[in-house]
């Protein structure tokens, strides 16, 4: 475990400058894993400060590719003033905040990593069929499963968990495949089935050396308008400082690579005892290839404004290593590194 404690404490009684009269407007899309995640932060919140309640603007499910775009509609509740905070899943922001808003807090961070589901008959069959057809949309999951075994067939997959999961269930039975699926088993992360106490589907937890995650995997992030600094207050009782140290090297070292959504991008960094530990890969999308990089730096020491420039320090290091071995021909769109 890390050293580093957070500076922020729970107490019995707190005050904010938040007008307690008024709820709090969490703003976050109508999936189920949205709705929960933004149920559990506006309980915790309630739960802090006595006297507080909450209620969810849901702004829907549109039928968009990128996961970028959810973010925005969000965004714009804020910006609009329709809504007072809003949680996102930390993997899903763009690497740049969008002018007059800022993340209030990182969350303490839930389980980062991914996991593959197979799909029940496929379970009784004790995984012998082949080739084992995949479902991820996710470019960063797809090259890394196609580097792990020849047998595996990606296909594409998207939707919400829940879609997700429905793509396992039986096709329409034939008399050639009585119990054929859709899919023989999918690729999701560890921290949303956590959320939503799905685990018991979980057939297997891929570690960082069998997949890479996407950076800021796990952990939620709390956004508000930059004026507000009522919210700020009131939020900052959630920040969880280990985690803000990772997501600062993972985001770093992505926003110096210039990946986005689109990318087969995947950095993880933890902390045990003084040192940071982060893996990173990036792949070709076109010919499966990855390069990984995998450093050990240490960051804590000093107060927390030195040791969040020792984490940047540390993602910048692993993004040069990074385009050194040849990332910058793997990653499209790509801007020129800035410090």
């Amino acid at each position: 475990m890390p050293k580093i404690k957070n500076t922020i404490k729970n107490k019995m009684k707190t005050t904010t400058n938040y007008n307690l009269s008024k709820p709090l407007r969490i703003v976050t899309r109508s999936s189920s894993l949205a709705v929960c995640q933004s149920s559990m932060i506006g309980k915790q919140l309630t739960n802090i400060h006595k006297g507080l309640t909450y209620e969810l603007v849901k702004v829907g499910n549109l039928p968009v590719n990128h996961k970028d775009s959810f973010v925005k509609l969000c965004e714009e509740c804020l910006t609009k003033g329709d809504a007072d905070l809003a949680v996102h899943s930390a993997k899903d922001l763009p690497i740049q905040s969008r002018k007059g808003l800022e993340i209030a807090a990182y969350c303490r961070r839930e389980n980062p990593l991914d996991v593959i589901i197979f799909a029940p008959e496929y379970e009784m069959a004790k995984r012998s069929a082949t080739p084992i057809k995949i479902g991820t949309a996710s470019p960063r999951r797809r090259v890394q499963l196609m580097n792990q075994s020849q047998e595996y067939l990606v296909e594409g997959l998207r939707g919400n968990i829940t879609t997700r999961i429905e793509a396992l269930k039986p096709e329409t039975a034939t008399q050639e495949n009585p119990t054929k699926s859709k899919l023989d088993a999918i690729v999701l992360a560890a921290a949303g089935l956590i959320r939503l106490q799905r685990t018991s589907i979980i057939s297997h937890y891929l570690t960082p050396a069998e997949m890479v995650p996407a950076a800021g995997q796990g952990a939620l992030a709390l956004q508000c308008l930059t004026s507000r600094e009522d919210i700020k207050d009131l939020t900052k009782q959630l920040k969880h400082q280990p985690t803000e140290l990772c997501l600062t090297a993972e985001r770093h070292c992505c926003h110096l690579l210039g990946a986005d959504c689109d990318s087969a991008v995947g950095v993880y960094a933890f902390l045990s005892e003084d040192v940071m530990h982060i893996y990173s890969m990036v792949g070709d999308i076109s010919t499966n290839k990855i390069i990984q990089v995998r450093q050990q730096l240490p960051v804590l020491g000093g107060d927390f404004d030195e040791m969040q420039e020792k984490a940047k320090l540390a993602g910048e290091l692993v993004a040069n290593e990074l385009i050194e071995q040849g990332a910058n021909n793997f990653i499209y769109k790509r801007t020129p590194p800035t410090k």
